[in-house]
């Protein structure tokens, strides 16, 4: 989903619009983390720091994501918010007013991402 070279905005939306073709994804995932056994779980990664983390930190650097953001607590922001998608749509169709599942609902979403990513480096949303 992610492109060489483009925006943390395009990547976020790339991936709004990818969960939304398959909201069996999200799904699967709560499921995931409802279903975890107590105790710990081995890592599926080397140790150090997630490769997401790395990539808002590389961000970050650049200029796209101001510098007082923890970059792995803006990933878990950002994943929480696709996740009440999957875990709680019909409270989030009573608060926008439109379906979850609708183009309409992704769209007004990736442009409010823009927005907010766009506050979170500090500068003006660019018209889309």
């Amino acid at each position: 989903m992610a492109q060489e070279g483009a925006s943390f905005a395009d990547t976020i939306g790339a991936y709004l619009h990818a969960f939304a073709a398959r909201s069996e994804l999200l799904r699967m995932f709560a499921w995931e983390g409802l279903t975890r056994q107590s105790g710990p779980r081995p890592r599926d990664t080397e140790p150090g720091e997630a490769p997401e983390v790395a990539d808002i930190r590389r961000r970050q650097a650049a200029g796209e994501i101001a510098d007082d953001i923890d970059p792995a607590f803006l990933l878990i922001f950002l994943m929480g918010a696709a996740m009440g998608v999957a875990t709680i749509p019909r409270h989030i169709e009573q608060i926008c007013g439109i379906p979850v599942d609708s183009e309409e609902f992704v769209s007004m979403c990736e442009r409010q991402v823009r927005v907010i990513l766009a506050h979170l480096a500090g500068s003006r949303p660019e018209a889309r």
